[in-house]
């Protein structure tokens, strides 16, 4: 069985070396809590060889793009669902590192449920745009991708490469294009932050905030900082991305991993 999880990683503006950050953040929270599961990254030259070259020694996969246009390269995380020999795929952000409680839901979906497609579901005290698809927190059995195969073709996506994309495009395109598809069979889950109710309800599975174990990576970072989602993201580990507009180098990449050698992280 196939199982695969894919990143976009470019470097567009100020906010461009937290995704590098963030990904070189990850290794072992990924091998933690998806064991088994190839990790790919498609990429293009704004990101240094070095650092393609780190991921590489990781045995990642690699992807060169085209250069993004604009954020056109959240499109490429894309990719997967167009490959017939992937059972089980996750897209995801660079800058997110993993958290038990969304591993717990997918969990269940891969465990006990027929859906074939999951998403996080947004409720509406959090956005205004409620059952919204993110890109970097979906995920698709392979008859859902096949599904999608069947009435959205590669070269459609393979055009947003080359169009200049802003902030929330992919999302557009994949309430409008992808949504329909696998409407009927969406296993949607929403992170609860104000009780300990866990199971399905109105529609969605509700997972309840998950403390992780202290002797887990996702726990030994939990005693350093916390986001008001309960997401672990790339500045609660490195401070560095925040110099902005500086570009990224080796050095900067030891000083993040030597920040993540004092979590007791491994990263080589």
């Amino acid at each position: 069985m196939t199982k695969l999880l894919s990143f976009s990683l470019f470097q567009q503006g100020n906010t461009g070396n937290r995704y590098v950050t963030g990904l070189l953040a990850q290794k072992e929270l990924l091998e933690e809590l998806y064991p088994n599961f190839l990790v790919r990254v498609y990429y293009d030259d704004s990101v240094p060889s070095d650092i393609i070259n780190v991921f590489r020694k990781w045995k990642w996969e690699t992807c060169k793009c085209p250069i993004s246009v604009g954020l056109s390269g959240m499109y490429w995380r894309l990719l997967p669902i167009w490959e017939e020999d992937i059972d089980l795929w996750y897209s995801r952000e660079a800058d997110l590192a993993q958290m038990y409680t969304v591993r717990k839901a997918e969990q269940y979906w891969e465990d006990y449920s027929d859906a074939c497609f999951c998403g996080l579901y947004v409720a509406k005290d959090v956005s205004r745009i409620p059952n919204k698809l993110f890109g970097g927190l979906i995920g698709g059995k392979h008859n859902a991708c096949q599904m999608i195969r069947q009435q959205v073709p590669r070269d459609e996506l393979l055009e947003k490469f080359n169009l200049h994309c802003n902030y929330l495009d992919d999302e557009k395109w994949l309430m409008g294009r992808i949504e329909p598809i696998v409407r009927n069979t969406l296993f949607r889950y929403e992170i609860n932050r104000t009780d300990t109710f866990e199971g399905e309800r109105d529609g969605r599975y509700i997972c309840p905030i998950v403390t992780p174990p202290l002797d887990s990576v996702v726990g030994r970072l939990s005693l350093l900082e916390r986001t008001h989602n309960g997401f672990y993201f790339a500045d609660n580990i490195s401070p560095y991305y925040k110099g902005g507009t500086l570009p990224y180098s080796i050095e900067r990449c030891a000083a993040t991993e030597s920040r993540i050698q004092q979590l007791n992280i491994t990263t080589r």
